[in-house]
C-alpha cells in the first residue's frame, strides 16, 4: 500500500510538471511565431494596463522627493507660443534656428547655469551657400550655442573631440553646460548636400549629436557609428552629463562608472595643457540591452504651483484614468490616482513672459537642472504613452532619463531579437502556475475518487487542503515574480492568464483528455512511449473499447459481451 501511494503521489507530479512545461513551451512557441499579430497586441494592452495600474507608484519603492523629479525639466514650444513670441523677434512659424539659438541661451542664463540641455530639434542649416540670409541665422545659432557650451575654451582641443562622454567632460570642466541636438537620421545623412554636411559638422564642433532612434520594442541607450564612433542616445547622454557634473563638484562617481571618473580627470588635463592618458572608449556595456519605459503617474511637487502663477486661470488638474483595473486598484484600498505628465514642465512662451514668476521660480525650473527642450507642433513628434494617449516625444525621453537616474543599469530592458529575457521569464512563471494548476486539480480528482463513505473524512479533507496548499504558493511565488520581473524586463502577463485558462479548462474537461488519448493511440509509436503519453493526458477514464488491449489478457469486444440475467432478489422469490 505504501509503494502504491508514493506511486501515485509520483503519477500526479509527474502530470502536474509535464502540464505546466507544455503549456510554457506552447507560450515560448506562441510568442515566437505571433500568429496574426495577437502576442504583440497582447503584449502592448498588458504593458499599457500594469503601466497604468503602477504608475503612482513609480520609482519602485517611491522615494520622497524622487531623485529623478528634482533635476529633470522640459520646456516645450507650440503654435500659439510662436505667435505669442512674436513680439520678442520670432516671427517666423516654424521658427528659424536662430530662434533656437536665443531660446538655448535664454534658457541657460534666466535661472542659473543648468547641468546639460537637450533639444529634442534637428537643426539642418540651409541646403546650399547661395541661401545667404538662411546662413546668416545658422552663423547667430552656432554662435549661441558655442556661447553657452564655452567652445572656444575647449573646442579646438583634438582630446576634447575623441567621444561624445570625453566632449561632455571638457565642458563641464571648462565651465559651459553641454548642448545636446538630434542628429538627422542616417537616411537623410546620406542623401545631404556638402552645405549640410559642414553645417553638421559645424554643430558637433560646438554641441553634442544624439542619436534619437526609438522603436516599439526599446530604444538603444548608446548608437553604434561608422569607423568605431558611437553615438549617446538624448536620455544617455543627459544621464552621463549629470554623472560628470556631479564628478567635476564633488570629486565622486555618484553613477559608480569608471569610465566617468577616467573622462573627467583626462578633460581637466587637456584643458590645463597636460599630456592626457590616451582615453579609451569608455565602457558603457551594463547598458547594452534595449531600453524600455517605466512611466509615472505623479506630477512633480512645483507643478502645481508653477503653472498657476503662470497662468491667467486656476492651474490645470489632471485627468484621472477611466481604467477598469485601475478602479479595481482604488477599489482594494490603493486610493484615487491622477495621471500626470512626470516631469516639470512649462511652455517656451510662459517662461519669456515671466508674469508670475519670480527668481525662485527661475531656479527652480532651470538651475542646475537636466533641461529638455522640445516641440508641440501638430503632426510632428508625437508619441503614444499609456497614461496620458498622445505626448510631444520630449516627454519620453524626459521619462527614459528619470529610469536611468531612479534605477542607473538596472533600467527596465526592453525587448530583444529573437528569444529574450521576457521570454523566459515568460515561460518560467507559466511553468510554476500551470504546474500549481494541475496539483490543484489532480488532488481535486483524487478527493473526488475518496468520496467513498467507507474511507474517512479527513483523507477527503487533506486531498482539498493539500491542493489548496499548491494553489496559494504558486500564486504567491507567480505575483512575486511577475511584479519584479515587470520592473526589469516586459512580460505579456494578459498572454499568460489565456495559457493558464487554457490549460484549466483542458485539464477539467474530459472530454477533450479523452480524444486526446483516442488520438494518440493512432499514432505509430513504441508502446511505452504511447502509455505514457495516454497516462498523461488521463486516459485511464476512457471507455473499454478505446482502450488497447493489455499483453496477456484476453481482448474482449463489447460485442461479445452478452447480458446475463439478475439473480432475483428474496422479494422477488416470495412474490
Amino acid at each position: 500500500m505504501a509503494w502504491g501511494g508514493l506511486e501515485v503521489f509520483a503519477t500526479r507530479w509527474f502530470r502536474a510538471v509535464v502540464s505546466g512545461a507544455a503549456a510554457a513551451l506552447a507560450g515560448i512557441a506562441l510568442a515566437q511565431l505571433d500568429l496574426f499579430g495577437l502576442n504583440t497586441a497582447s503584449g502592448r494592452a498588458a504593458q499599457a494596463s500594469l503601466q497604468a495600474m503602477t504608475a503612482d507608484g513609480y520609482p519602485f519603492p517611491r522615494e520622497s522627493p524622487a531623485a529623478g523629479q528634482s533635476v529633470i525639466s522640459v520646456i516645450t514650444l507650440d503654435e500659439a507660443g510662436v505667435r505669442a513670441l512674436e513680439s520678442s523677434g520670432w516671427p517666423d512659424f516654424p521658427p528659424g534656428a536662430d530662434n533656437i539659438g536665443f531660446m538655448i541661451e535664454d534658457i541657460a542664463q534666466v535661472g542659473g547655469a543648468p547641468r546639460a540641455i537637450f533639444a529634442d530639434l534637428w537643426i539642418d542649416g540651409p541646403a546650399s551657400a547661395t541661401q545667404s540670409e538662411a546662413q546668416e541665422r545658422f552663423e547667430a545659432f552656432v554662435s549661441s550655442v558655442a556661447t553657452v557650451s564655452k567652445a572656444d575654451r575647449w573646442a579646438d582641443r583634438p582630446g576634447c573631440q575623441v567621444n561624445p562622454v570625453v566632449k561632455m567632460a571638457c565642458i563641464i570642466q571648462a565651465g559651459g553646460v553641454p548642448i545636446i541636438f538630434a542628429r538627422p537620421p542616417p537616411a537623410s545623412e546620406r542623401s545631404a548636400t556638402n552645405t549640410r554636411r559642414e553645417n553638421q559638422a559645424r554643430i558637433e564642433h560646438v554641441a553634442i549629436l544624439a542619436s534619437i532612434l526609438v522603436n516599439e520594442r526599446g530604444a538603444d541607450l548608446v548608437q553604434p557609428r561608422p569607423n568605431g564612433a558611437f553615438d549617446l542616445t538624448p536620455p544617455m547622454a543627459l544621464y552621463l552629463a549629470n554623472c560628470l557634473s556631479i564628478v567635476a563638484d564633488r570629486l565622486s562617481d555618484p553613477c559608480g562608472l569608471p569610465s566617468v571618473t577616467e573622462a573627467s580627470r583626462a578633460a581637466a588635463m587637456i584643458l590645463m595643457d597636460q599630456a592626457a592618458p590616451a582615453v579609451a572608449r569608455p565602457d558603457l556595456s551594463a547598458f547594452d540591452d534595449p531600453f524600455a519605459v517605466v512611466w509615472g503617474g505623479r506630477s512633480a511637487p512645483e507643478q502645481a504651483d508653477l503653472l498657476r502663477d503662470t497662468s491667467s486661470g486656476p492651474a490645470s488638474v489632471c485627468r484621472s484614468q477611466d481604467n477598469p483595473g485601475v478602479r479595481f486598484m482604488e477599489a482594494v484600498g490603493s486610493g484615487p490616482r491622477d495621471a500626470c505628465i512626470y516631469s516639470l514642465h512649462l511652455e517656451y512662451d510662459r517662461l519669456v513672459a515671466g508674469l508670475g514668476l519670480d527668481p525662485e521660480d527661475y531656479e527652480t525650473l532651470l538651475g542646475d537642472r537636466l533641461v529638455l527642450i522640445g516641440t508641440q507642433f501638430d503632426g510632428t513628434d508625437w508619441i503614444a504613452t499609456p497614461l496620458h494617449g498622445q505626448l510631444p516625444g520630449v516627454h519620453w525621453h524626459a521619462m527614459a532619463l528619470d529610469n536611468l537616474i531612479e534605477k542607473a543599469d538596472e533600467y527596465r530592458r526592453g525587448e530583444g531579437k529573437g528569444l529574450g529575457a521576457g521570454d523566459l521569464w515568460e515561460a518560467l512563471i507559466t511553468f510554476i502556475l500551470g504546474t500549481g494548476i494541475a496539483l490543484l486539480i489532480g488532488c481535486y480528482q483524487d478527493g473526488a475518487a475518496a468520496a467513498d463513505p467507507r474511507l474517512k473524512r479527513r483523507r477527503l479533507a487533506l486531498y482539498f487542503i493539500s491542493g489548496l496548499s499548491i494553489l496559494t504558493v504558486s500564486l504567491i511565488a507567480v505575483l512575486t515574480l511577475a511584479f519584479r520581473v515587470w520592473v526589469s524586463v516586459p512580460i505579456n502577463w494578459i498572454a499568460i492568464l489565456l495559457m493558464i485558462l487554457g490549460l484549466t479548462i483542458t485539464m477539467i474537461d474530459g472530454t477533450v483528455a479523452k480524444g486526446t488519448a483516442a488520438l494518440l493511440r493512432k499514432v505509430s509509436l513504441p508502446r511505452a512511449i504511447k502509455s505514457l503519453l495516454v497516462s498523461i493526458t488521463h486516459a485511464d477514464s476512457a471507455p473499454l473499447a478505446d482502450r488497447e488491449p493489455v499483453p496477456g489478457t484476453a481482448s474482449v469486444s463489447p460485442d461479445s459481451v452478452t447480458t446475463r440475467p439478475r439473480p432475483p432478489s428474496p422479494t422477488e422469490e416470495n412474490v
